[in-house]
């Protein structure tokens, strides 16, 4: 019998609990990212060398183990799919290097989705003809959503990491998609993560300002504590545009932690009023709040304030590598992809088949380790890692913090 690792598509559920057991920490920067032309042109010389190299390969060999990155190839996203296929062939090599899969070389394809769903559903459709073994990224959402459908019926392994948006994982599920770069929707949870892990026994106050993007926040973080087994928190509102916040000063300011999920002119106002009503709460505030608006308006008041953050990349030293989201967020496509190659070559040896089901049940059910550590997924094909970190404004700046730690 060949050494060729087989391949069918038998396919399994993925199985696994996603809980705040998971270590949080932050990193200085500015929170959300809007890739400019100047942006593109001064990350792309970091990758271009290696992006090159992909972007002239020749057609992959029966042989080899095919990974496909696909993502725009031009436009102003075109630098987060370089991004992605230098993590991608930086894995493939060292993969290589030690002899592939069971001896088959992976070889590192790019596919243009032009950020379309009509044209990443015909990509996505002929990666599946092709029997790809494994494909990442899709950084546009409708691009995102066209392509998972097809590689959820047709039973293709598919890993984004480059798109954090809830919608098209939730619409289409399947056993063989997962994601590994967070998600937008998780941040009440993941404030909840870091308030019990903080003040587990203490009084806990959560307030919102009506707006549904605040609300919505609030809820998920009240969820979020209940089910961690803490004491039902102290729940209050206020309507944005007011400056005067007596009654709920009054209400929470005896509590030892307060997550407040609103806008910065309402944060700071209600920040004040709660110091000078002798309130010594530690402050976590949603990621709205992440502006210089906040820090400009209320300087040295919001000392020892943190703030929530999306956490883009994997590692800390990356995250705090470079001060701006942009930054952060190309720094972090390369580990992803990278990452998700690892974790894909971890399962496929370790089954010694290139089956999508059995390597897909494979990552799903166990950690798998990486260059950036053992990375895990929930019983959805999400991400186990937090979503969201937070960082302390310091007088100056935004620096890391260990929530986890008193």
């Amino acid at each position: 019998m060949s050494d060729r690792l087989h391949r069918s598509t038998n396919t399994v559920h993925p199985a696994s609990n996603r809980a705040c057991t998971r270590a949080f920490t932050g990193a200085a920067g500015v929170w959300h990212a809007a890739i400019t032309p100047n942006k593109v042109r001064r990350f792309a010389a970091r990758i271009a060398i290696s992006s090159a190299l992909m972007f002239s390969a020749t057609p992959a060999s029966a042989a080899d183990v095919v990974i496909a990155v696909v993502g725009p190839t031009s436009g102003p996203l075109a630098i987060r799919t370089q991004a992605m296929l230098a993590g991608a062939r930086r894995a493939a090599d060292a993969a290589n290097a030690s002899g592939g899969v069971k001896g088959a070389p992976l070889r590192v394809e790019l596919e243009d989705d032009g950020c379309d769903p009509t044209t990443a559903a015909a990509r996505a459709s002929a990666l599946a003809a092709r029997k790809a073994d494994l494909v990442i990224g899709h950084p546009c959402t409708k691009a995102l959503r066209a392509a998972a459908k097809i590689y959820s019926d047709t039973a293709t392994l598919f890993i984004a990491t480059a798109n954090r948006q809830a919608g098209p994982f939730r619409s289409v599920p399947g056993p063989t998609l997962f994601r590994l770069s967070g998600r937008d929707d998780r941040q009440g949870a993941d404030a909840a993560c870091l308030l019990s892990a903080r003040f587990k026994g203490q009084t806990i106050a959560i307030v919102h300002d009506r707006t549904r993007y605040a609300r919505s926040i609030a809820d998920a973080a009240v969820d979020g504590l209940l089910k961690a087994g803490m004491r039902s928190p102290i729940t209050a509102t206020l309507v944005a545009g007011e400056k005067e916040f007596p009654l709920v000063t009054a209400k929470i300011k005896a509590a030892a932690a307060i997550f407040y999920a609103g806008y910065p002119l309402e944060a700071g106002m209600l920040i004040r009023q709660l110091r000078s009503a002798g309130s010594t709460a530690e402050i976590l505030l949603s990621d709205s709040n992440g502006t210089r608006e906040l820090t400009d308006t209320f300087g040295d008041s919001i000392s020892g304030v943190s703030v929530m953050r999306p956490r883009f990349a994997l590692s800390d030293q990356t995250d705090a590598a470079d001060t701006d989201a942009d930054s952060r967020l190309i720094a972090a496509d390369t580990g992803l992809a990278e990452a998700a190659v690892e974790i894909f070559i971890s399962a496929a040896r370790a089954t010694e088949r290139l089956d999508p089901g059995l390597v897909a049940s494979d990552i799903a059910t166990r950690a798998h380790a990486t260059r950036h550590g053992k990375l895990s997924f929930d019983k959805g094909g999400e991400s186990d890692r937090p979503s969201f970190d937070a960082v302390t404004w310091t007088g100056r700046d935004w620096t890391k913090n260990d929530w986890t730690k008193k």
